[in-house]
């Protein structure tokens, strides 16, 4: 997990400092509503996501960029009995899903220059998810990594020069794999866009 974090910190300096003079950074706050096999899984929203977006202007209206972070989903289920075969055991079941996507993104920017900006983009790249259930003190992850895709609607409003205040949404999809079926949310992000 320390290693995945460093990996995750190096990509967002490097990507940052990638483009300066035409690119911006974009930090957000993230909260994720599960849908799909993750809601199976999962049904609680997760208030606990960040992610960060670097993107470099190759036209006024275009830009291409790298997008990473974290989602946490947590369900607490209690006490519950599990029935295997001749086996039946009781205990408390907790259950985790950590994503981190890494992204590569493309982005068409309306009015980039104005106090209001809108843009719409599609983010490409993996997923890697840790799913977790740990029940009466035993603990069970599931790793992998995963393709995705992930839509992106954004506004951003003008506080400075060099910084807007951002709102955005997000449909997160990412395939079935070996282990972990395919896992879908949607985000809401609200954070800062710093602009070069």
């Amino acid at each position: 997990m320390k290693k995945l974090i460093w990996t995750i910190g190096f990509v967002a300096v490097a990507v940052a400092l990638f483009g300066q003079g035409r690119s911006q950074t974009t930090l957000y706050y993230s909260v994720g509503l599960p849908l799909g096999n993750t809601s199976d899984f999962i049904e609680e929203t997760s208030f606990r996501g960040f992610s960060l977006y670097s993107d470099y202007f190759i036209e006024d209206e275009w830009s291409l960029g790298f997008g990473t972070g974290v989602q946490t989903y947590y369900e607490d289920l209690g006490k519950v009995t599990e029935t295997r075969g001749n086996i039946t055991a009781t205990g408390k079941e907790y259950r985790y899903i950590n994503q981190f996507p890494f992204l590569f993104t493309a982005k068409y920017h309306v009015n980039r220059f104005a106090a209001v900006t809108p843009h719409i983009g599609l983010g490409i790249g993996t997923y890697y998810n840790i799913q977790t259930v740990e029940f009466a003190g035993i603990v069970v992850d599931d790793n992998e990594w995963q393709f995705g895709f992930q839509p992106e609607a954004a506004l951003g409003i003008e506080l400075s020069p060099n910084t807007d205040f951002i709102i955005g949404a997000t449909y997160n999809f990412a395939f079935d794999s070996k282990d972990i079926d395919g896992l879908s949310s949607l985000g809401f992000h609200a954070g800062l866009r710093f602009i070069p």
